[in-house]
């Protein structure tokens, strides 16, 4: 289980950078990473989080880049891409993945795929596809759970909010809940729409 804890940690912190670097967050990446040019010019590490952080965070012992495209400009960005570039190559590298050739009788043709041979290759292999085919991660705003965001037509929606359905229903119960507390608080029907940034014939039926 500590494996399976450590690695959670660890995909957590690197899909948070992938993010914040795609969206070119200085400001954020700066609670996350530090230069210490103290040390080594262009060097960059994670902070220690406070408070103390779960066990499995990445530790300045095991992951740190030296960026000198990053000390130039003295941005975090581009730090931010190179360290989430060294946990996937290390992580890749680390479980198993199997290079195959598979007859595909749909196609007529040999297709070349890359196998996991273990599940956390599996979930890292995804990570990897997922960050250099553009697409995006983003927390469910119900349950906080990381879902891919995608421009393909199978992928989810870029003004999607929730990771699963059981949670879209979820907050729209809460909303309708909520709305009706307001309600019963005095509150106007419009006031209520603007807080739950909804509108006034929703409201309405709402609190019928």
């Amino acid at each position: 289980m500590g494996l399976w804890r450590d690695q959670i940690e660890l995909m957590r912190v690197a899909t948070t950078l992938w993010q914040h670097a795609s969206e070119m967050d200085d400001g954020a990446l700066a609670e996350i990473l530090e230069f210490r040019n103290d040390e080594i010019p262009g060097l960059v590490t994670f902070k220690v989080p406070t408070p103390t952080p779960s066990p499995g965070y990445p530790s300045n012992d095991d992951w740190g880049i030296t960026s000198p495209r990053a000390l130039k400009s003295n941005d975090l960005v581009p730090a931010a891409f190179e360290l989430v570039q060294e946990i996937l190559n290390s992580q890749l590298s680390q479980f198993s993945l199997s290079a195959k050739v598979v007859w595909n009788p749909n196609e007529l043709a040999m297709a070349f795929q890359i196998v996991p041979v273990v599940l956390l290759g599996a979930i890292w292999l995804q990570f990897a596809q997922a960050v250099s085919g553009n697409k995006e991660y983003r927390n469910c705003d119900q349950c906080g759970t990381p879902f891919e965001i995608s421009l393909a037509p199978e992928g989810k929606r870029k003004n999607r909010k929730f990771c699963k359905d059981a949670c879209r229903f979820k907050a729209y119960r809460e909303r309708q809940s909520k709305a009706r507390e307001l309600h019963a608080k005095g509150l106007s029907v419009s006031k209520i729409a603007k807080r739950l940034e909804s509108n006034t014939a929703t409201i309405k039926n709402w609190i019928k």
